[in-house]
Parts: C-alpha cells; structure tokens; sequence
C-alpha cells in the first residue's frame, strides 16, 4: 500500500517497486509459487523499471550466496526424503545428477545452474518428495519446488539482498532484534555503515537461531489433546518477538511433524504472547491458520491475526489450556 501511494505521488518512484515486492515475499504472499492481485501489477513495475527480474526458477533460499548443497539442505516444506537437513544426502544427490559442486575453486551456486542442470534437479525433487506427501497433497507439490523467484537488480550479483528472499531476512532478523532503524537505513539504499550493521546483525541472529534449536532438541514438543498440533513453551528461553522464527525452522525438521501447525509461546508478566505456524502443504490444503488463531484468541478474551501460514496472538496466561484447545479444535474443523 505504501508503494501503491507513493507511485501516485510520481510516477518515477515505480523504481521502488522492489521494496514492495522484497515486502509481500516477506509476507509469503507468493505461497501459490508466484504472486497474485496486485503484486503481479507490483512486479511488473519493478520489471519495466529494470530494478526487478521475475522468473521460473527452482524455489531455493539463498540462489546467490550459498552453494547448491546447503540450499538443497534447507528445502523442507515440502520435505525431500534424503535431501532435507542432510548434507551428505544433498552432495550424493548432486554427484548422481552428474551436477559439479565447484567450478574454478568455488563452491557452484543454484545461480550458476545451466537450465538442463536445473531440469534434473527439479525432476528428482519432485519425484522424491512424491513419495513422501499424503496423496491429497501431492498435486501442490511441483509448486513449491519451481516457482517464481525475483532478484533485485540493482544489488551487487553475491549480495544477500540480490534476492528478495534474502533480503527480506536481513529487514526481518533487524525487526525480530529490535532493531529496525538498521533495517529502513538498509531499504533506502545505505550500502556501508548500517549495511554492515545488519550483517553483523544477521551473523547475531543466526547464532540465536541455533540456540533456539537447541532449546527445542533439548525440551522437545508438546501434543496437543486431540494430536492435531503441537507446541512449546519458549519462556526464559526466547525473546518474544523471536519464537516465531524459531518455530518456522522447527517446522523443518525430523523435530516435529510437518502435516500439523506448530505454536510457541512465551508468558511475559501474566500474558502469553504466541506464534504459529503452518507448512505451505497445509495452506494450499486449505488451511487458514490466522482465522483459527483470531477466533480462539478472541474466545479467551484475547485478541490475535496474521497471515495464513504466520500469525499471532496474546491471551492472559490462564488462558492458555483452553485457548490451545479452541485452536486445535478449529484447526481440526478447517482441515475436515
């Protein structure tokens, strides 16, 4: 909305374009595999404005910084059978697809794929994650493997930010630290002091994220009573404002079970301050996770909203029995 304002004002500032759309990706609102509404109007702004390029490519996170590999290790939703969370698995693979590792001394990046490589990668994905989705599912599954990926033209070709993705990490991590003076100097184009105040920034969230995991290993997950969800209870442990994040990366893993939404929560002086989240199988499946977490919330007298796969709530913290219970209820009743 605010990029819709500001073109308006001046039809020059369509270059800006790519924040917004660096924004709705960061709101996973491509979860179809592309985008939709007005963000296609959004794009194709950033497009004729050559700060943007838009095209079907092969759905990993971090196509311009990290090696094939480690992208393939972190596709998780949906998860590949001997790919996700396993390095070997994913080097294995790669050798079998005859798709070298290295060129000239450095590790290849999902960028500098040829598009026959990219076809073999994305065949075996697919064909591999078959075998592991419920048979109502599978239809979603090519979908979440090729899809649109957007780069940022204007940023350097191994930048983080070269990809909306990645930079929508980078605002996110400055946010969930709270920190997001560093995150706005950064979208209005500073490339020096707060760009590498967000990197260090970045490198601090990540080790936060591994001690969140390892809170999580060490804890373990909670069921709730009727076994459509599952859930933890962050307090002391995490910040607030950081168990969501956490929560989405143990969605990933042989933690927890994928097919079913996962809550954390964090009491902070008598309120329980919640996050949830979902696979994108699941919402395709038709599960809207924000209108189950508002109407359970808003049962116990407190307030809570979102987007389909994330969202959020705060309930008094004796109230958090019975608002698992409506939300798992509700759950069970969407996904009937």
């Amino acid at each position: 909305m605010a990029y819709l304002i500001t073109r308006e004002l001046d039809q020059a500032n369509q270059d800006l374009s790519a924040l917004a759309i660096v924004g709705a990706i960061g709101d996973i609102q491509n979860a179809w595999g592309k985008l939709l509404g007005y963000n296609r109007q959004i794009a194709k702004d950033g497009i004729d404005s050559k700060v943007l390029e838009q095209k079907i490519d092969l759905m990993l996170y971090g196509r311009h910084t990290r090696p094939i590999f480690k992208t393939l290790e972190s596709l998780t939703d949906p998860p590949i059978p001997g790919v996700s969370n396993s390095t070997p698995g994913c080097i294995s693979l790669l050798k079998d697809l005859d798709i070298p590792l290295k060129k000239d001394g450095g590790w290849r990046r999902p960028v500098d794929l040829t598009d026959a490589e990219k076809r073999r990668l994305a065949t075996e994905l697919i064909t591999r994650a078959y075998t592991n989705v419920p048979k109502e599912l599978v239809q979603y599954v090519p979908g979440l493997i090729i899809g649109e990926a957007h780069t940022l033209l204007k940023e350097d070709n191994r930048s983080i930010l070269r990809d909306a993705d990645g930079f929508a990490t980078c605002i996110n991590s400055t946010a969930r630290h709270e920190q997001p003076l560093i995150g706005l100097e950064v979208a209005k184009g500073d490339r020096r002091t707060y760009h590498r105040a967000m990197l260090n920034l970045l490198r601090y969230h990540r080790r936060s994220i591994a001690k969140g995991m390892e809170f999580i290993e060490q804890s373990g997950l909670e069921r709730g009573a009727k076994d459509y969800l599952q859930y933890f209870d962050a307090t002391g442990a995490l910040k607030e404002t950081f168990v969501g994040t956490v929560a989405s990366l143990v969605l990933g893993t042989q933690l927890c079970d994928q097919y079913k939404p996962i809550v954390g929560i964090v009491r902070v002086q008598g309120t329980a301050k919640i996050s949830a989240r979902c696979s994108k199988l699941l919402f395709l499946k038709g599960l809207d996770l924000a209108r189950a977490i508002r109407d359970a919330a808003t049962a116990v007298g407190g307030e809570g909203g979102g987007h389909a796969v994330a969202c959020g709530a705060q309930v008094e913290e004796n109230k958090i029995p019975e608002f698992l219970q409506r939300f798992e209820d509700l759950i069970i009743t969407q996904l009937s």
